[in-house]
């Protein structure tokens, strides 16, 4: 497992590199039919993001909003952009989440919190997957599209904000990952296939530049191309 653990980290540019990165600020135009559902159709489509390696911060800067977001696991606020005063916050805003279903409606500082922890996972993995804290088996070959992909399954340690503790990743012949299966326990845990495409060398490491995000079935294929439940776009992207 450590072989293949190795072979991931080392496509995406190694652990060395990765190590030097404290921020990643992205510009991305982020939509689908779930920001619809939850009752914030174009929320995100022009925002930037700036995506933290060392702690669990997020910060979401909406291009055309008047306000900023700041995340933390056990925290969300929203600021006045001009002059940085308080407008809303909500502690624990997991447990806000529970009696939801898919179709209940999210306040903006939920779909926030949704976006952030999102998007932090989806920036720091695989690099978060070389701590001891996480747990990594590897699973049956998937073939999709007449492609042999290689599977592990990794349970998420409880200090990790995320989709579900268990997610499954779909890894191609170079190591690159391909499409990452998780539900969303806030979304009413739906079963999604989200699929990674159109890989950029940026400094060194590897960065997917679009996200798309299916319903996933029982029998484990997914309902593509559309519903587009979620889709990512990133328009740019600075290390620092």
């Amino acid at each position: 497992m450590n072989a293949l653990r190795n072979k991931i980290i080392k496509a995406y540019g190694g652990m060395e590199l990765w190590s030097a990165v404290d921020r990643i600020t992205v510009v991305a135009n982020i939509d689908g039919i779930n920001w619809q559902k939850k009752g914030h159709p174009g929320l995100f489509n022009n925002t930037q993001i700036e995506i933290y390696t060392k702690a669990q911060f997020v910060r979401y800067i909406p291009i055309d909003k008047n306000w900023y977001s700041t995340y933390e696991p056990n925290l969300v606020r929203i600021f006045n952009r001009e002059n940085n005063t308080l407008i809303e916050e909500l502690y624990h805003p997991r447990q806000s989440f529970i009696g939801f279903d898919r179709d209940s409606k999210w306040t903006l500082l939920q779909a926030v919190y949704f976006a952030s922890y999102a998007m932090w996972n989806y920036f720091n993995i695989p690099f978060i997957f070389m701590s001891k804290d996480y747990n990594i088996k590897e699973l049956d070959i998937w073939s999709e599209d007449g492609i042999h992909l290689r599977r592990i399954q990794v349970t998420f340690p409880d200090y990790i904000t995320t989709h579900n503790k268990q997610q499954i990743f779909y890894i191609n012949e170079n190591g690159l990952i391909v499409r990452h299966d998780y539900n969303a326990e806030i979304m009413g845990k739906g079963g999604a296939a989200h699929y990674l495409n159109d890989y950029t060398e940026i400094d060194g490491l590897m960065f997917p530049m679009k996200r798309r995000v299916f319903k996933r079935l029982d029998d484990n294929t997914s309902l593509k191309p559309e519903p587009l439940l979620i889709s990512i776009d990133i328009n740019d992207l600075i290390l620092k």
